[in-house]
């Protein structure tokens, strides 16, 4: 079996290495290297980077805005930037939301959100738990209410919930949020 990279698959991780040498931040890489965390700007700038390059939602396929690479190239480009010492890419926006709203979303949808997420020009956050609760679901208290089929014909309707949630995650905040403080 040979192991070896083709000529197309080098010439790839030379573009990629090339191009984040030119635009990751020494400060951020030496962060990477010295165990630092990285502040909210070193993954946007780098982020954004990558979103004009067309490289931040590299799992895309080309008909949604991303490169449309093959597995090796996916590869290949979480190494080289592990390698030169590249933030994470944040998948809240480019690896969760995006392929959701690009599967299941309407063309408003994709046209309002899929964008500002390639780009790096609005953030996502995920809700883990709610307090008390940790990461531990058998203690969740929040409780949704449901009309029961038998009120009323069709399907069971929420209603409405109780109980609060802890929303984690690298978005910004509260005063500089678009949607509303809870979400």
């Amino acid at each position: 079996m040979d192991l070896a990279l083709k000529p197309e698959h080098k010439a790839f991780s030379d573009e990629v290495r090339d191009f984040t040498r030119k635009n990751l931040s020494p400060a951020t890489k030496e962060k990477t290297f010295s165990g630092k965390h990285y502040d909210r700007a070193d993954h946007m700038v780098w982020q954004q980077a990558l979103g004009k390059k067309g490289w931040l939602a590299y799992t895309w396929p080309k008909k949604f805005g991303g490169p449309g690479w093959d597995v090796t190239q996916r590869f290949l480009f979480e190494n080289v930037l592990a390698e030169e010492g590249a933030p994470r890419i944040l998948p809240f926006g480019p690896k969760m939301v995006g392929p959701v709203i690009y599967t299941f979303g309407n063309e408003e949808q994709k046209a309002r959100f899929l964008p500002g997420i390639r780009e790096s020009t609005v953030s996502w956050c995920q809700g883990y738990s709610e307090p008390g609760a940790g990461s531990d679901l058998a203690n969740l208290r929040a409780k949704a209410t449901m009309w029961s089929t038998a009120r009323r014909p069709g399907p069971p309707t929420p209603t409405g919930a109780t109980g609060s949630s802890v929303w984690c995650g690298p978005a910004p905040p509260p005063s500089r949020r678009k949607a509303s403080p809870s979400c």
